[in-house]
């Protein structure tokens, strides 16, 4: 298993949209988990526009497992949330 992580404190730089970017074309390589630890929860709405029960918070904060947060959203693209 292979890790990217993105971060840089200031907003508006492309965080979102170069970690959308990646996990979508990574797919085709292979599986992709992308979470979305922003608290905007931009690429969340932008990858997988509908409503979500779960999200990252409620798996850091143990109401909810992992596997139950997590949504496909693509072959071979899957996404843990934040709204």
């Amino acid at each position: 298993m292979k890790t990217i992580a993105v971060w840089i404190a200031k907003g508006g730089t492309g965080k979102s949209s170069t970690c959308g970017n990646i996990a979508w074309e990574l797919r085709a390589k292979g599986r992709v988990l992308l979470v979305d630890a922003d608290p905007q929860g931009n690429l969340s709405s932008w990858i997988h526009p509908a409503p979500f029960d779960l999200e990252l918070a409620d798996v850091l904060a143990g109401s909810a497992q992992l596997a139950d947060a997590i949504r496909p959203v693509r072959e071979g693209l899957d996404l843990l949330p934040t709204f």
